[in-house]
């Protein structure tokens, strides 16, 4: 078996009804190049982190951006570094949780069993999104034994 060390880079966002964590991750090797290149396009526009939905919205960094062509502009530069790599990586994930139901069902379950604070739905969701991660490590075991 041949191990590797993931790197991820992930975010979560919520309102009243949904939580949602979504991110990219990848081998340890892979990421440096990757990596790099996403914090030169950051760089090169003046951020200090990328936002989607400030780009999406023009609020914080793009909120003086208004033509929608620039902020279209900028966003493409990070979906085309995601999308036109020649390795593999890296591999994006979302994971969204219905708080709703989350609260009326799973949630009062987990709370009366679990530690304190582990009952939380984006404890859930970022298990979800490591065990995406135990499964790329299968599926690459798998694919080097071949």
């Amino acid at each position: 078996m041949i191990a590797y060390k993931f790197v991820g880079c992930f975010d979560e966002s919520e309102d009243k009804d949904v939580l949602c964590m979504a991110g990219f991750f990848a081998p340890a090797h892979h990421w440096p190049s990757f990596g790099g290149a996403w914090l030169r396009i950051v760089a090169s526009v003046g951020m200090v982190e990328f936002h989607a939905a400030d780009c999406e919205n023009r609020t914080g960094f793009f909120e003086t951006w208004d033509k929608p062509t620039e902020r279209r502009a900028v966003e493409q530069r990070f979906l085309d570094l995601i999308t036109k790599r020649a390795d593999p990586s890296p591999v994006g994930f979302v994971v969204g949780i219905d708080l709703v139901a989350y609260a009326r069902t799973l949630g009062p379950s987990l709370k009366s069993t679990l530690a304190r604070g582990y009952h939380k739905a984006w404890l859930l969701a970022f298990v979800h999104a490591l065990n995406r991660m135990v499964e790329a490590q299968r599926i690459a075991n798998q694919t080097t034994r071949e």
